[in-house]
């Protein structure tokens, strides 16, 4: 993988040192909210397209033009400070990852001789069809989930500093997930222009939500079984909190499609940030026995890749050692499949990031890094370099003054997300204990020892 990297790197060097090919040939689409994006890393952009447009016009915006030009310009566009951070620290940033994917690094030559900040047709196409899911995670909301909405309707916003979970900016800006006037003919646009880029396709990306509640993925899947598309990667961003029946008989067409060509290959990524107990409060109404017997139904049928999808909070860290040794025993039992976990460091909200914790909290870190590293060939360079990553933003920390409101924060948040979910933060987290403490005192000095 590094040397894709190094390749991509020299690469995208020739045309720019801040050049990037997901500027340009990447595209995310919200269906349900009318909205598009060119990076997992940026905000959605409003995005009234019509069927009248042009393949190319529908998932470009003006803002990701101006982006595009000062990537071409050597420029480090303020949107893009992710990656930048990253680099910084002698990282490998998602820009260069990212880049380095066979779906992407296949178009190297045609964007470097493209010179223009236009988009072009994506290589790489993510969707998110709806806002339905069943789950209200710790570090989620209302946007992208249903039932995140319905707690919000009913006891209002966290009120936080700012207030986390409103959903009146969303109603503003007019790209409101649960507003279903006037999306139809962004939906009729998005499915026009899909049968039109779709043989360029390389790699589709499905999230939510929970996809897997979605009509519109029965739609696409129907329709990649009527348009055989042999060097398409389809990829699944899903809770896995599916009932067994309902999961196996995905499981069941998924195996289908694949063993007739319909697609070249399939990856499941189950969402999961840590172990026990401590997973089901921070992605609440996960029950991970169910979870467990998804993920084996699927390996079973040898099917496709498994990747978990790891956002690590502040939160993840105490039982994370847990959750590699499952992936180690997976690993194993399954040697001739591709099981593997990403180590994503959640940014927002600020105050659940993992650089909120004490340096004592790397620990944790260490005795994971040391857990891989003993089990010789068995995890990759990546699966170790993303915790590495992490451990360096720890290392870093926060601002001083910007840390006293990220405490305050998350003392304001997880007193009421108890309130609200009758959950109990310190008999879930007592390792967490003294920064539960810490952070109580900040808004409630009288309760301080």
């Amino acid at each position: 993988m590094s040397n894709h990297i190094e390749y991509i790197k020299g690469r995208l060097d020739e045309v720019s040192p801040t050049h990037c090919l997901v500027k340009w040939k990447h595209a995310s689409v919200y269906l349900a909210a009318g909205t598009v994006k060119s990076c997992c890393h940026n905000f959605y952009s409003n995005k009234k397209s019509t069927i009248n447009d042009s393949n190319l016009a529908f998932h470009d915006t003006e803002k990701d033009q101006k982006i595009r030009e000062e990537l071409l310009q050597g420029q480090k566009p303020k949107e893009c400070d992710f990656c930048w951070n990253n680099e910084k620290t002698g990282s490998y940033s998602d820009r260069l990852f990212w880049s380095s994917l066979s779906f992407m690094r296949d178009f190297v030559d045609e964007v470097a001789e493209h010179q223009s900040p236009k988009a072009l047709s994506p290589s790489w196409l993510e969707i998110n069809f709806s806002p339905k899911c069943q789950l209200r995670c710790a570090y989620c909301g209302p946007e992208v989930s249903s039932a995140w909405k319905k707690e919000v309707d009913e006891f209002g916003p966290y009120k936080t500093d700012p207030y986390n979970g409103a959903i009146d900016y969303l109603i503003r800006e007019n790209r409101n997930p649960y507003e279903e006037s006037g999306r139809d003919e962004f939906r009729e646009a998005f499915w026009s222009w899909f049968a039109e880029i779709y043989l360029g396709i390389r790699q589709i990306t499905i999230t939510g939500g929970e996809p897997l509640l979605s009509e519109d993925f029965d739609k696409l899947l129907e329709w990649i079984d009527a348009n055989p598309h042999p060097e398409l990667q389809l990829s699944i961003n899903t809770n896995l909190s599916l009932p067994a029946p309902v999961w196996d008989k995905y499981v069941q067409k998924f195996k289908r499609l694949r063993s007739e060509g319909k697609f070249r290959n399939l990856f499941v990524h189950p969402s999961l940030d840590t172990w026990g107990e401590q997973a089901e409060y921070i992605r609440y109404g996960l029950k991970l026995p169910l979870l467990k017997k998804n993920v084996e139904s699927y390996l079973k049928e040898n099917i496709g890749d498994l990747v978990f999808s790891c956002t690590l909070n502040c939160m993840s860290l105490p039982k994370l050692i847990d959750f590699w040794q499952y992936v180690y025993q997976l690993k194993k039992e399954f040697p001739h499949q591709y099981i593997s976990s990403t180590s994503e460091p959640l940014l927002f909200p600020d105050f659940m990031r993992v650089s909120v914790l004490p340096p004592s909290f790397i620990k944790y870190v260490d005795e994971i890094l040391e857990f891989l590293e003993s089990q010789g060939e068995v995890f990759s360079d990546h699966e170790k370099n993303g915790l590495r990553r992490v451990r360096t933003l720890m290392e870093q920390g926060e601002n001083p003054e910007f840390h006293v409101k990220q405490k305050k924060n998350f003392y304001t948040y997880f007193k009421e997300y108890d309130r609200r979910k009758k959950t109990n933060f310190l008999l879930t987290f007592p390792e967490m204990h003294e920064f539960w403490k810490e952070c109580q005192a900040l808004c409630e000095p009288s309760k301080s020892p």
